[in-house]
């Protein structure tokens, strides 16, 4: 079941959220059209009588040695257990826009009606505690009677309903050092262990007036044309993973870990902060949830929201909105770059709009210009929100809601039960030996996230990485770099492998870019002490899919797509000398099975590496033949081999897996002849 909503003031229509029963927690926007009012600038209000909701992770709690007793739910749609206490007491704020600035005095009693019973039989109370102003992306903390923060509320999404309601919503519930240390594991300190939600009445002072419907501004849809400006561009950049504090990510072992087993995974998920840029040229994006429906009651008949002389909307489906997709990447003691897991795709529901240029605030189904939105490590962690990455055409941008996961019979109708299946599927999962530090000496590893938005100009400034260091104690933590070096970089991870604007000696790098996307290839090349030289590969696909839909009929075009496959690539040739000789020939794919191990293959010209053989996928009523284990979006691939051979600058070729598999060439370092006096000659001792 759904509920569309809505919010009216003088011709302009606000779409704002889905709210999908038992599923990620949108913003409820049905307030009559007289409520809705615009603060005058620096107005403070005050939240009273309402009502709060921890979401919480039981299972990541359970590994933390503590289990729930008490009013708590059973475990919802997304994988939290809800415990919820009305609050009293007065919260004054400060607006922003359509939501709030942030909290700046007064304080609410809370009781949630649960005790955490520790694994040696201590309890912990959650009440009497007092709700107080936090700082920064923290909008609120719980304190007990000392005084003392147990939990810190932080990334919250927000919406102010006028002088009658505000809510918040999707923030990350994190433990504070002083109950870190009654768990008895210090090292948790910061780790969000679910969701916060509050929903209370405001009360206004005079001051309020009713939204002007002339502040209205135009919306620059991507395609269209900006006088004086020219035609606008998506430009979003990711800003940062996770708040201003610097980053957040969360740990949870599937299984029982015990820090180097080869046999137990460790889920890992960032927060994003996405934004918009300050460039004139810049379009508004388009920000609507699944199955938001042009034409449908209660939604924009053509061109939301409307205004007269506005550009047309662009897209024949209403509901475009931005994909985040995340990996793990290791720098191994070898100096080898590897990626370790990849999640599946979190389809984004709503912005709330920060920091934006002054004018017309735009609602929460359009990033604005100068806007930022954020998305919190528990709301990215939600199981109704999570798709596959077979559904996604990512040069494109676009998703293939025709024969998903979401809708499988392409009726348009949400199927109520096609997110992940579980708080482990469609997950970043690495095995957990790979991220010991015991088994890994000296290796660094990487966080990647990547936000796909239709019609960006640039992928590359809508992704970004950042360092961690996983640590094990008797639990799981991935503590960020926040200073140095491995701080936030906007861009892919290759990047800090192998820099295109200073490679450093024996390495390149190469981006090509294709009608059906891009990909990057680098190299090191290593001098052994046995005068052979180690060649060390990284193919990164980006975004090159050979997309493949029916050529007409249902689920040839939107809004009724189906993808029947976007394999990337099935094959990697490095070519060879007369003379070379080579071995040590080996890849590295996520770690997945060994049959799925791409083969080897050394001949005279070239070493080539070939995905196995997949078979005939069936869908979306066509018949295609794929390799299985494809190099596919967002997915880094190492090959290496090692040569008696010097490097020199040559191509090195990549193989589509599907339809034409002419090799397509990327300029590399590549073994060269065995003449000895060539490294010397070619600049590279």
């Amino acid at each position: 079941m759904r509920r569309w909503n809505r919010l009216v003031s003088a011709g302009c229509v606000f779409v704002l959220g889905v709210m999908v029963a038992g599923g990620v927690h949108a913003i409820d926007v049905s307030v009559p059209p007289v409520d809705l009012v615009r603060p005058v600038d620096g107005t403070r209000l005050e939240a009273e009588s309402g009502t709060t909701t921890l979401r919480l992770n039981d299972l990541l709690l359970r590994d933390y040695g503590v289990r729930l007793v008490g009013e708590v739910g059973k475990r919802d749609a997304d994988g939290f257990r809800s415990v919820r206490a009305p609050f009293a007491g007065t919260l004054a704020f400060t607006p922003e826009g359509a939501g709030i600035k942030g909290f700046h005095a007064g304080s609410a009693e809370v009781r949630w009606p649960v005790r955490w019973i520790r694994h040696d039989g201590a309890k912990l109370a959650l009440g009497p505690l007092r709700l107080v102003p936090g700082a920064g992306d923290v909008l609120l903390r719980a304190i007990d009677r000392d005084g003392d923060p147990l939990f810190e509320f932080a990334t919250v999404h927000h919406k102010l309903h006028g002088a009658v309601r505000v809510q918040l919503q999707n923030g990350d519930i994190r433990i504070a050092p002083k109950l870190a240390d009654w768990l008895g594991l210090p090292e948790v300190a910061g780790v969000a262990i679910g969701q916060f939600d509050l929903d209370a009445t405001v009360r206004a002072p005079d001051g309020f007036t009713a939204l002007d419907p002339k502040s209205c501004a135009f919306v620059y849809w991507p395609r269209s044309h900006k006088p004086g400006v020219g035609d606008v561009e998506v430009r979003t950049q990711l800003l940062r993973l996770g708040d201003s504090a610097g980053g957040s990510l969360v740990a949870q072992c599937q299984g029982g870990c015990s820090g180097s087993s080869t046999n137990r995974n460790v889920k890992i998920t960032p927060g994003a902060t996405i934004g918009n840029d300050t460039d004139p040229i810049a379009a508004h994006v388009p920000w609507y949830p699944k199955f938001s429906t042009l034409g449908r009651p209660g939604w924009p008949q053509q061109n939301p929201p409307p205004g007269v002389g506005q550009p047309d909307y662009p897209y024949q489906s209403l509901d475009q909105h931005p994909m985040l997709v995340w990996a793990v990447y290791r720098i191994n003691q070898h100096g080898q770059i590897e990626q370790l897991g990849r999640s599946g795709v979190k389809h984004a529901f709503l912005t709330i709009n920060r920091n934006c240029l002054p004018g017309c605030h735009v609602n929460g189904n359009i990033l604005g210009p100068g806007c930022d939105d954020i998305y919190s490590t528990g709301n990215n962690d939600s199981n109704t929100a999570l798709g596959l990455r077979r559904e996604i055409d990512p040069v494109g941008g676009r998703w293939g809601r025709c024969q998903s996961t979401f809708d499988a019979n392409c009726d348009g109708v949400d199927d109520g039960n096609g997110g992940a299946t579980n708080n482990f599927d469609r997950r970043l999962m690495a095995v957990e030996a790979d991220l010991s530090a015991t088994l890994n000496p000296g290796a660094q590893y990487f966080i990647e996230s990547w936000y796909i938005v239709r019609d960006q100009k640039n992928p590359f400034t809508a992704m970004g990485s950042q360092q961690f260091t996983p640590t094990f104690t008797t639990v799981w933590t991935v503590p960020v770099v926040t200073t140095g070096p491995g701080n936030f970089r906007r861009g892919p991870t290759i990047d800090r492998w192998v820099d295109p604007a200073d490679p450093g000696p024996n390495a390149s790098t190469t981006l090509v870019e294709t009608e059906t996307g891009r990909f990057k290839v680098a190299v090191r090349v290593i001098s052994l002490p046995s005068g052979r030289y180690r060649y060390d590969y990284a193919v990164y696909n980006a975004d090159f899919a050979r997309v493949i839909v029916p050529p007409s009929g249902p689920g040839s075009a939107e809004p009724n797509l189906c993808i029947a496959s976007n394999a990337g690539f099935g094959g990697f040739r490095v070519p060879l000398q007369p003379g070379d000789t080579v071995d040590n020939v080996t890849h590295f794919d996520n770690g997945l099975p060994a049959s799925d191990d791409w083969t080897p293959n050394v001949a005279a010209d070239a070493v080539s590496w070939s995905a196995p053989a997949g078979g005939l996928v069936v869908r979306c009523g066509l018949t295609v033949d794929q390799p299985q284990n494809t190099l596919d979006f967002g997915t880094l691939f190492r090959f290496s081999l090692e040569s008696t051979a010097p490097p020199e600058t040559g191509a090195v070729g990549v193989v589509p897996a599907t339809g034409d598999q002419t090799p397509i060439n990327a300029t590399a370092l590549v073994p060269g002849a065995n003449d000895p006096d060539r490294l010397f000659r070619n600049g590279f001792e």
